[in-house]
């Protein structure tokens, strides 16, 4: 597959993701953000990656999968840093993630939010 036409399919994955997203639809929106992670980590594009993570993390969340959207948030917040971007990239996304962070803390629960968070900045594997 050509640079431009695995660029093009993450794009349209990234778009998919967030249709799926407003239409409440999180298990096609996870299956879109994942389909976006491989072709931006093919490109070796590190915010296309975090932004990825992003839209898989509230997709678990919305399916109340709050420990694995924690990790994955964690993970991205990881990457956001390593890009430059300390407010996360996208500030027009801001109000998705502060609904990623409270469906995955009412799922998992406070303190085990912030251990699988953590686990995800830190590089840790999933426990």
């Amino acid at each position: 597959m050509e640079e431009g036409e695995l660029w093009t399919r993450a794009y349209l994955s990234f778009q998919l993701a967030l249709i799926a997203l407003l239409k409440d639809e999180p298990g096609e929106a996870a299956d879109h953000a994942r389909a976006m992670l491989v072709g931006k980590r093919g490109l070796g594009d590190g915010f296309g990656v975090a932004l990825g993570l992003d839209l898989l993390a509230a997709a678990l969340a919305a399916q109340e999968r709050g420990e694995e959207a924690a990790f994955v948030s964690g993970t991205g917040e990881a990457f956001w840093r390593s890009t430059g971007h300390p407010q996360r990239g996208m500030p027009e996304l801001g109000a998705m993630r502060d609904e990623c962070e409270r469906a995955a803390r009412a799922a998992a629960g406070d303190h085990h939010y912030e251990q699988a968070f953590d686990q995800g900045r830190a590089g840790e594997a999933p426990a």
